[in-house]
This record gives C-alpha cells, structure tokens and sequence, in this order.
C-alpha cells in the first residue's frame, strides 16, 4: 500500500539513506557484479542472473538489518557471503535455480551426442 511504501521511502530525522536508497547505490555502482567478478575471478558467465538473484534478496531482509549493516561498514562483507554462498553451495537459492539445470542440460546434451555416435557406428 501507499503509506507501507512511502514508510520506507522517507528519510529518518538525520536524513540518512533508508535500505532502499542503499540498495539503489549498490546497483548504481555495480558493487554486487564486482564482488562476483573479484570471487570468481573473472570466470563466472552468469553475473547478471546472480546479481540480481542478490538485490532481490537483500531487498526481502529488514530495513533494520540493512541500514545496520551499512552504517557499521559491514555492508559488503555480507554481500561477500551472500555472493560466496550462493556461487558454491549446492543447496543455494541460485544452484537450484539456475546451476542444476545447466548441469542437468549439460548431461542430456552429452547423452544425445553420445547416441548419436553409436547410431552412427551401427551404420
């Protein structure tokens, strides 16, 4: 509703950022997408979909959190975490999403290739 939005929109009296705001700056500066390139040191294709796999995420926790962890510059370790996590864990949101069925593809491809082949040797 309007005033559920507009709560978490304003500023408090010190005029600090609201979790909103702080997230909005971490996708303005790409600080998600960084971490991920500095984790996977470059080799990860699917930054994009994890990126925003993690936004979604931190927008879902608690103002309270957020801004806690912003104003005790803890912020980005946390994302760091979050990044680590969801990269190596099979139990993760994104592996579930996103890596089980590239594995899963990747097994049916090579299943298909390799009756292929034995067609082809039949022959």
């Amino acid at each position: 509703s309007y005033r559920w939005r507009r709560a978490f929109y304003t500023r408090n009296k010190k005029g600090e950022m609201n979790n909103f705001e702080i997230i909005e700056e971490l996708a303005k500066n790409k600080i998600v997408e960084e971490i991920i390139s500095n984790i996977s040191k470059g080799t990860f294709k699917d930054t994009e979909e994890l990126a925003q796999d993690i936004y979604l995420n931190l927008l879902t926790k608690s103002p309270e959190l957020i801004i806690g962890l912003y104003e005790r510059n803890e912020l980005k370790f946390f994302i760091t975490r979050m990044v680590r996590n969801n990269l190596f864990s099979h139990n993760s949101p994104y592996f579930q999403k996103y890596q089980r069925w590239n594995e899963r593809r990747s097994e049916i491809t090579q299943d298909i290739k390799d009756n292929l082949e034995n067609d082809r040797d039949q022959y």
